[in-house]
């Protein structure tokens, strides 16, 4: 957290903003290549507690590199969703897209996405 704390600071202001980009930030076109968007996985262990305080721990794994090829996925089986179901009256206020749509988002995710839950 100090590193990425830092970082946010030093990219506030244009001195410091500068060096970065000259020396840290990847150039236009240094991006992973292809292979390795194709051939990244992640998997990932989220812990939380349910209103009883019992603890629970789910699994979200992935194909695809993350940051480049799994995130756009998942925004766009999102949208896709949330268009397809906009109709539907849930009788509340805002909604995050993981508590309006559920269930439905994740097995869409799962067959569509090529991410995985599992509950651990």
């Amino acid at each position: 957290m100090a590193g990425l704390s830092a970082f946010a600071v030093a990219a506030s202001f244009s001195g410091t903003r500068n060096l970065l980009e000259k020396y840290v930030v990847p150039k236009p076109g240094e991006g992973p290549s292809d292979d390795l968007v194709k051939n990244g996985f992640f998997k990932v262990e989220l812990i939380g507690k349910v209103k009883n305080q019992q603890k629970i721990k789910l699994q979200l794994t992935g194909q695809g590199d993350p940051g480049y090829g799994s995130t756009c996925k998942m925004i766009s089986e999102t949208a896709c969703l949330l268009l397809e179901t906009s109709k539907e009256q849930t009788g509340v206020g805002f909604l995050t897209p993981a508590s309006a749509l559920a269930k439905h988002l994740v097995e869409r995710l799962e067959t569509k996405a090529d991410i995985g839950f599992k509950q651990i």
